[in-house]
């Protein structure tokens, strides 16, 4: 039980990044920064990316090391893993050797960094199969991120386009990836909170949904 509980609130950790955009947008609606174009809100952007992408760094490397000891699939969450430590670095390099601050995609450091934040859930789907709990919402959920993930390719398709072709970040690009940050992550991570919720493990054995389809059968 105590493993449990540990490995729930690394779940609740891992989904910590995937909220940065509300978090960002609260922030500014609450007066603590009134520009993302501003080196205040270029702050703010990289505060909360560092911040909450340590969290989930930290939760998936928990997650990960528990659950390789009963599944052969842990691997899977190995490019989550990947993406979120280039969030971290891109965020710290931006944060504090770049004057000022500023979220450039045009720039290589700040292109790796959109396009990091925007694989988030693509690589989300790969994690969800990493273990072998809550069968019935990983799956949903693994078809929810691949959903969601359309809009990432989406918004990634432009900002390359923007980026190779003309070096101005245009309007569908930003529309894109506000739909995309703001509500299609937020979806992601809400994915991950609920299968904390769900998340029960009982020395190694299958999960109360397997066992109910093992009943039944």
């Amino acid at each position: 039980m105590e493993q449990t509980k540990k490995l729930k609130l690394s779940l609740v950790c891992i989904s910590a990044i995937f909220f940065f955009m509300v978090l960002f947008y609260g922030l500014i609606i609450s007066g603590l920064s009134d520009r993302f174009a501003s080196s205040d809100g270029a702050y703010l952007w990289l505060g909360l990316t560092l911040l909450l992408g340590t969290i989930s760094f930290s939760g998936s490397v928990f997650f990960l090391s528990e659950i390789r000891k009963d599944s052969d699939q842990w691997y899977w969450g190995m490019p989550f893993l990947i993406t979120l430590l280039t969030i971290i670095l891109t965020s710290f390099s931006l944060l504090f050797y770049v004057t000022p601050p500023s979220i450039d995609p045009v720039e290589p450091v700040g292109f790796i960094h959109i396009i990091s934040l925007i694989l988030l859930a693509p690589v989300s789907i790969p994690f969800f199969f990493s273990f072998q709990e809550c069968s019935d919402t990983r799956y949903l959920s693994g078809v929810l991120a691949g959903f969601i993930s359309i809009f990432a390719f989406v918004d990634l398709y432009f900002i390359i386009k923007d980026v190779f072709l003309e070096p101005v970040t245009s309007s569908n690009a930003l529309t894109a990836g506000f739909i995309f940050f703001l509500i299609g992550a937020s979806m992601v991570g809400f994915c991950f909170v609920l299968i904390a919720i769900k998340f029960h493990r009982n020395n190694g054995t299958p999960t109360s949904d397997q066992n109910e389809k093992g009943s039944v059968n």
